[in-house]
């Protein structure tokens, strides 16, 4: 417990994180490179991630504490293709990793959509950055009334092509020292897309090497 709560959080430049797959791929690039975001304090959002970080304490915890999760924060580094993160938790004997996301949409915890999207694509990334696992729980908590669903998810040849074109465009950008291109919804300077983009002050008009 010690030392999840007092771990400095890791320097996410100079590496491509799982959790950003399927998101602006010019703002992936200006987060590998280092771009200082935006300075401003967002209460709100600050108290979100406050709970995100206790909600995974607390399920981690019990997991371990009831022998279903054998390691928690495990770590890996695929540097031939600029990928690093780190699991929420794993049972490695068994083969099998664990992701847990907080939500306020019941109809996702109910069954009624099933796994987002992102998140499919994000636990792919997963088994690209873990080849020896062979399946993944996808938890997914009320964060109203803290009922819980799980889905489990095998490797989809389809999401896994998704996945690795994703990096091969995003290593292929710093090979080349090009930017992706600005989102469509981003270019007049409006919307709820660019107005919540820490990058929103510097993405337009800017180039690599800027």
């Amino acid at each position: 417990l010690k030392a999840l709560t007092t771990a400095v959080p890791r320097n996410r430049s100079a590496s491509f994180s799982s959790s950003s797959r399927g998101s602006c791929f010019r703002q992936q690039v200006f987060s590998y490179l280092g771009v200082p975001q935006r300075g401003e304090i967002d209460p709100a959002l600050h108290a979100i991630f406050i709970d995100g970080t206790w909600r995974h304490i607390r399920w981690q915890m019990l997991l371990l504490m009831a022998g279903i999760l054998t390691d928690i924060e495990v770590p890996f580094h695929r540097p031939e293709i600029r990928l690093r993160g780190s699991l929420d938790g794993a049972n490695t004997p068994e083969k099998w990793g664990f992701e847990l996301k907080g939500t306020s949409d019941s109809e996702i915890v109910f069954g009624y959509k099933g796994a987002i999207e992102q998140h499919i694509l994000q636990v792919h990334t997963y088994f690209l950055g873990r080849p020896e696992l062979e399946r993944f729980v996808l938890l997914y908590e009320d964060k109203k009334y803290q009922t819980w669903k799980e889905t489990v998810i095998t490797p989809d040849p389809k999401a896994m092509r998704a996945v690795r074109d994703e990096m091969e465009y995003l290593n292929w950008s710093v090979d080349e020292r090009k930017l992706p291109p600005v989102l469509e919804e981003c270019k007049n300077g409006k919307g709820l897309v660019f107005t919540k983009c820490p990058y929103r002050d510097i993405c337009r008009g800017c180039d690599y090497d800027e």
